[in-house]
């Protein structure tokens, strides 16, 4: 098991946010992985975008060091260690990694990326270069730790605060987070859940004390976390399977027999050859890429039954997770014996009202983000890297709320029709 040079420190001794590209959601290297094997020189270009647009992170943030923030991490590579860490992990997961592509993250290195201001200096525009996939993706989780890292560094010096004071309270927040899930459980309402909060956290020392903490704490509701460099350091399940990013991908691949089938024939395309590398081991599908409705409509039988379940990442929580119930039903299938995963803008009183109405109706799980992790006093910011260009086509999401839509006008509009998307509701992204 590995251990970090700064494990339970507030600070640590070096100014550089990024200090290993294994800190990253684990999802990141499954869909590496896939992207490897499937389409390995397929290039694309990943965007960041500022959600928040009340919060003009262009004025906030030094460029210049923000540029030389990823500049570091551009520099980075994974560590022997860490992929010895990777090929046990895989070992123990019957062989989730294959040995070429284990051999292939000794030697890649991120693509260049640029940091520009929009046009009235008031927000980034930071943006990967087109190339291949592979050399792209990872810098999803590492911009947004940076940005997000510099950001509330900013907010604290503005408010006078230390980073002290912000674990002090960051510290309080989780121990009346904790008490609340142990008197839950002590009501027998057992609230399990993983660490979603990689990619909008305090920072990676905050992410490891707060894991420690649960560990010690509330063991038997901690089943894993998303960060792959925690659970090596931590001895804890590493959690993922794929982002909308996958979906998005093989929009630009296959929008040739897309287009020719007038339906999303690349998200079926997708979600056979996630089972012909993964089988059923990373079988829980994200189901609203598209609109969940699409995906309740065209996911069928037969995966009905094969993969393990299903995650909520927009919209309605209490209408998805009726219709997970009714889906399953519809197919003689008792939802009991499928995961639903809840993973959007939690917070412990949202989860507990959820266990209470779906958790004895389906094997209930939760991703918790943003609110575990970066909670010290400070509001948060809704910031995403999306892969916004592939194959040489511009790409969309649409989910179920459309604030968290991205994508072109003229390339929603036809992702909307093929998709016969018809949701209007929308809300403010709190995460």
């Amino acid at each position: 098991m590995m251990t970090l040079l700064n494990a339970g420190l507030v600070e640590t001794t070096t100014d550089w946010i990024l200090t290993s590209l294994a800190d990253v959601d684990f999802y990141k290297l499954t869909m590496m992985q896939l992207y490897f094997l499937k389409h390995r020189t397929v290039r694309g270009k990943y965007g960041f975008k500022n959600r928040t647009v009340r919060v003009p992170l262009g004025q906030k943030l030094d460029i210049d060091e923000l540029r030389r923030q990823l500049e570091h991490g551009r520099g980075l590579g994974f560590t022997d260690r860490e992929i010895d860490e990777l090929a046990t992990v895989s070992r123990q997961r019957g062989g989730l990694f294959r040995q070429d592509f284990l051999e292939f993250l000794r030697t890649v290195r991120l693509s260049p990326i640029t940091v520009e201001l929009s046009a009235d200096g008031t927000q980034l525009v930071i943006e990967t270069e087109e190339a291949p996939l592979v050399e792209a993706m990872l810098w999803e989780t590492l911009v947004m730790n940076v940005v997000n890292r510099m950001y509330f560094l900013d907010k604290m010096r503005e408010e006078g605060k230390t980073e002290e004071d912000a674990w002090a309270e960051g510290d309080r927040r989780l121990t009346a987070k904790i008490t609340k899930l142990k008197d839950a459980l002590a009501r027998g309402i057992r609230v399990p859940f993983i660490d979603f909060g990689t990619r909008r956290r305090w920072s990676l020392g905050w992410q490891e004390h707060v894991l420690r903490r649960l560990m010690a704490e509330v063991p038997e509701l901690l089943m894993g976390t998303s960060n792959a460099l925690l659970a090596m350091t931590l001895g804890i399940p590493a959690v993922g399977t794929m982002a909308h990013e996958c979906d998005m991908a093989y929009q630009g691949i296959y929008r040739a027999e897309d287009d020719a089938a007038g339906r999303l024939v690349s998200h079926e395309i997708l979600l056979d050859d996630w089972t012909e590398i993964y089988g059923d081991t990373l079988s829980v599908a994200l189901s609203d890429t598209y609109g969940s409705e699409y995906f309740f409509r065209t996911f069928g039988a037969d995966r009905a039954a094969y993969w393990k379940g299903l995650r909520q990442d927009s919209g309605d929580v209490y209408g998805w997770g009726t219709r997970f119930l009714e889906f399953y039903r519809s197919f003689g299938i008792d939802p009991k014996t499928k995961s639903g995963v809840f993973s959007d803008g939690l917070d412990v009183e949202k989860m507990i009202t959820l266990t209470k109405r779906f958790g004895e109706l389906m094997n209930i799980l939760f991703g918790w983000g943003t609110d575990l992790m970066n909670d010290m006093g400070f509001d948060p910011i809704s910031i995403v890297v999306k892969l916004i260009r592939c194959a040489g086509h511009w790409l969309v999401k649409l989910s179920d709320n459309l604030t968290k839509a991205t994508g072109p006008a003229d390339a929603v509009e036809r992702i909307t029709a093929l998709a016969r998307y018809t949701n209007t509701a929308s809300e403010e992204c709190r995460v």
